[in-house]
């Protein structure tokens, strides 16, 4: 009987859980009726059975905010971050931890005072002033976004567009060829 070659073995399983595997099948040569284990043909196959998950993962931090008062103590800044690098995705794990983060700003600008003698009736049904937002206080129409503080909160300066510049934000930085507009809050 000459030598020839037996049946092909069932394929096994894929070799991951997940994602692209391999698989393969084998036949061994008979020789004289004997199966000779060390003479073997492999037959090998690319498998994919599912997505394997992918896990979140935080991008870098944003930069901080402007400091959300334009002048005197108490401001806040805060930047944020997205869990988007990548998105978790295929059942994979969510990212864990804040997604926005706050401080303290120091701001060196001290707000005016309100001047002493003020008559807050000047104020009232005046179309030619504006109320700082605490209602404490009001100034000119023409002096709200000139660059100069007058209301003791800062208000008449804080909703003016600001300059966008080297990557940052001022409201008191000129510049001629500007594309960004922003508007502090």
């Amino acid at each position: 009987m000459e030598p020839h070659w037996g049946n092909w073995g069932s394929v096994s399983g894929c070799s991951k859980t997940c994602g692209f595997g391999t698989e393969e099948r084998t036949r061994y040569l008979i020789v004289g009726g004997v199966v000779n284990h060390e003479k073997k043909e492999t037959q090998i196959y690319q498998c994919y059975l599912t997505n394997c998950p992918v896990d979140g993962n935080w991008t870098q931090w944003g930069g901080w905010s402007l400091c959300d008062k334009i002048c005197g103590p108490g401001g806040i800044q805060k930047r944020v971050r997205y869990c988007a690098d990548p998105y978790p995705s295929y059942d994979g794990k969510v990212c864990e931890g804040p997604t926005s983060e706050t401080r303290a700003c120091v701001n060196n600008t001290q707000c005016p005072e309100i001047p002493e003698n003020f008559d807050i009736s000047i104020c009232e049904n005046n179309n030619k002033t504006v109320w700082c937002t605490s209602h404490l206080h009001c100034v000119l129409k023409e002096k709200v976004c000139d660059r100069v503080l007058h209301c003791h909160d800062g208000s008449d300066e804080s909703m003016c567009p600001a300059k966008f510049r080297n990557g940052k934000c001022s409201l008191f930085d000129v510049c001629k060829h500007c594309e960004h507009m922003l508007f502090l809050v």
